[in-house]
C-alpha cells in the first residue's frame, strides 16, 4: 500500500527519481514521501507549482533540508533558505524537449534529427550545445588527476574512476568535458538503471511503431564526454553490454530495429567509468565482472589533501583549521566504529554553503552532516554530536 501512495503523488508531480527509488526500496522512500506530502500540502501548491518545486529540489537531502526549514518557521517559509546543493547538471525543459526530438535512426557519419544531419552541422545545433557542462568558476583542479585525464583523453582509452562516495569523481569528469568543450552525459547504472533509456527502445509515432536510439547511442556517434557512474551498483549481467564496447569500439543493440545494429564509436567519443569500492559500506555494491574489468585502466580517487582542501574551500584559515579537525575525527571514528556514513568533500562542500551565509561552524555541521546521519541511523549521530559537544 506504500508504494501505491508514493506512486500515485510522484506520478502526479511528474517525479520519475522518487519512483524509481520506491519500486527499489518503499519503506525507506516513504519518509522521503511522507516530506514532500507535507510541503505540498502547506504550501498549497497545484501541480504544475509542485512539479517546479521537484525539479528544483530534486534530491533527498534538498526535500529534507526545505521540510525542516519549514516545518520550524511554522509552514510560513517560501523560498529555501539553502540554495539547492545537488550536483547534478540540470538541462532547461525546453532543451529537454529538444533532446526528446532526436530521431530513429544513425547512418554512416550522420545523425538523425527531423532529417538527416552531418556530425558536424549536429555539434552547430542547440541539442549538442545543451549538452556542453558549464565550466564553474570556483572549481579547483586537483592537477594529480586532471594530468591523468589528459593522458588518457588524449589516447581516449577508457578509464575506471574509484573510490569513497563524495570524493569529487563526477564532477571532474564533467569539469573536463566542459573544458574541452563538447557533449557530456552522466548516465547512473544503479538500481535505477533502465537499458531502455540508455541503449533506446520501440515508440509509437503517427500510428507507427518506430526504433528510436537512446541519447548515448546517439553520443557514442559524436565528439563527446560519457560517464556511466556507479558500475558496482548495477546487475553484472547488464556490464555485458558494455564488453564490445571496451574491446572493440563498437555497439551492438540487439533490439535495434528488430534485427540488432552495430554502431562504431566516433574516435573523438571517450566514455568514462566510475563507482565505489564493493564494501559492506556501499549496500548493494558488487565486485565487477573479471573480463570486464580487464578492458580498463583504473585509477584511485583519494580524499582531497589538507592542503587541497584549504584551496578548495577557501575558508578563513582559523575556522578552517577547526573544520579540518572535524573532518580528521569523523573519518577516524567512521573508520573505527565501522560506521555506514562517509564524511568527503561533498559534506565539506555543504558546510562552506552554510559558513558563507553566515552560520557558524558546528550548527552547520549539524545540519549538512549529522541530521542527515540522524534520518538512517541514530546512535552513529549520537557519536557525532559527541565530537561536536552538542547536547
Amino acid at each position: 500500500m506504500k508504494l501505491d501512495e508514493i506512486k500515485e503523488l510522484y506520478e502526479k508531480i511528474g517525479y520519475e527519481k522518487g519512483i524509481k527509488r520506491a519500486e527499489h526500496n518503499p519503506e525507506a522512500e516513504y519518509e522521503i514521501y511522507k516530506k514532500v506530502k507535507y510541503i505540498i500540502e502547506t504550501e498549497n501548491m497545484s501541480e504544475d507549482e509542485a512539479r517546479n518545486f521537484i525539479k528544483k529540489h530534486n534530491t533527498k537531502d534538498d526535500i529534507r533540508e526545505y521540510y525542516r526549514q519549514l516545518k520550524e518557521s511554522g509552514g510560513e517559509i517560501k523560498e529555501p533558505v539553502i540554495e539547492k546543493m545537488s550536483e547534478e547538471p540540470v538541462i532547461e525543459k525546453e532543451k529537454e524537449e529538444k533532446i526528446e526530438e532526436l530521431g530513429e535512426s544513425l547512418e554512416k557519419g550522420k545523425v538523425r534529427i527531423n532529417g538527416v544531419v552531418s556530425i558536424e552541422e549536429f555539434q552547430k545545433s542547440e541539442i549538442y550545445k545543451a549538452l556542453i557542462p558549464s565550466p564553474k568558476a570556483d572549481y579547483y583542479k586537483r592537477k594529480e588527476y586532471w594530468d591523468i585525464m589528459e593522458k588518457f583523453y588524449k589516447v581516449r582509452q577508457s578509464l575506471f574512476l574509484w573510490g569513497e562516495a563524495g570524493v569529487g569523481k563526477t564532477m571532474l569528469v564533467e569539469q573536463f568535458a566542459a573544458e574541452k568543450g563538447v557533449a557530456y552525459l552522466e548516465i547512473s547504472l544503479d538500481v535505477g538503471f533502465s537499458p531502455k533509456e540508455v541503449f533506446g527502445g520501440w515508440m509509437l509515432r503517427d500510428g507507427k511503431t518506430i526504433w528510436k536510439e537512446g541519447l548515448f547511442v546517439i553520443l557514442t556517434q559524436v565528439p563527446s564526454v560519457i560517464l556511466l557512474d556507479e558500475i558496482t551498483a548495477t546487475d553484472p549481467a547488464m556490464m555485458f553490454q558494455f564488453h564490445q564496447l571496451l574491446a572493440s569500439k563498437k555497439l551492438f543493440v540487439r533490439e535495434a530495429f528488430g534485427t540488432g545494429k552495430e554502431y562504431k564509436v566516433h574516435p573523438d567519443c571517450w566514455i568514462v567509468f566510475a563507482g565505489n569500492p564493493p564494501t559492506a559500506k556501499y549496500v548493494g555494491t558488487t565486485k565487477l565482472n573479471w573480463a570486464f574489468l580487464s578492458r580498463l585502466y583504473a585509477v584511485e580517487v583519494l580524499p582531497p589533501s589538507k592542503d587541497e582542501f584549504e584551496k578548495i574551500l577557501n575558508l578563513d584559515k582559523k575556522i578552517f583549521g577547526k573544520l579540518y579537525d572535524y573532518y580528521e575525527k569523523f573519518r577516524e571514528g567512521i573508520k573505527t566504529n565501522n560506521l555506514r556514513t562517509s564524511f568527503s568533500l561533498r559534506e565539506m562542500k555543504k558546510i562552506k554553503i552554510l559558513l558563507d551565509s553566515g552560520m557558524d561552524l558546528e550548527t552547520a555541521i549539524n545540519y549538512a552532516f549529522i541530521n542527515v546521519v540522524e534520518s538512517q541511523d541514530i546512535e552513529a549521530a549520537k557519536f557525532f554530536r559527541g565530537i561536536l559537544e552538542l547536547k
